[in-house]
């Protein structure tokens, strides 16, 4: 695969992750205020994303890790999360009472960090120009290079 390629898949990838847990974190407790005035309630079905995000890399990482198939070690992973991820953000909005919301929300968390520890490792393995630097990078480099002090000799 061309580096070119791999940052755009990276690139979309973050952008999904990121939209994903924004628009849950931000959009589902006016939601879920239309089930329940328990604000206690509320937190405990968002803070279940932190049981999910314990468990399920300790599960999903060591298997991507000794995966092996045509399409690499970490893909078939992503690929088998990515639909049930996108149905079940799209149905936390359509749920008609507060369990069928939670579990929905529940099925998004599971793909999410179905999804999640294969990317990492993706992204981890992804092609780097250490070389190539921004102006800034080398100007620091540069800077730290006359800036810093001559190494003196030890007294015998």
């Amino acid at each position: 695969m061309s580096p070119g390629r791999l940052i755009w898949i990276l690139g979309l990838g973050a952008f999904g992750l990121a939209f994903s847990i924004t628009t849950v974190a931000a959009y589902l407790p006016p939601v879920l205020a239309k089930f329940t005035d328990s604000s206690t309630l509320i937190g405990l079905v968002l803070a279940a994303e932190g049981v999910f995000a314990f468990f399920i890399p300790f599960l999903v990482g060591p298997m991507s890790d000794s995966t092996q198939t045509p399409l690499g070690r970490r893909r078939p992973y992503m690929l088998l999360a990515l639909g049930p991820m996108a149905v079940t953000l799209g149905l936390v909005a359509f749920m008609p009472n507060l369990l069928l919301t939670a579990l929905a929300l529940f099925g998004l968390f599971f793909a999410y960090y179905v999804y999640e520890p294969p990317y990492r490792g993706l992204a981890r393995g992804a092609p780097r120009r250490p070389t190539c630097r921004g102006r800034t990078g080398y100007r620091q480099g540069e800077s730290r290079g006359r800036m810093s002090p001559k190494p003196q000799s030890r007294p015998r």
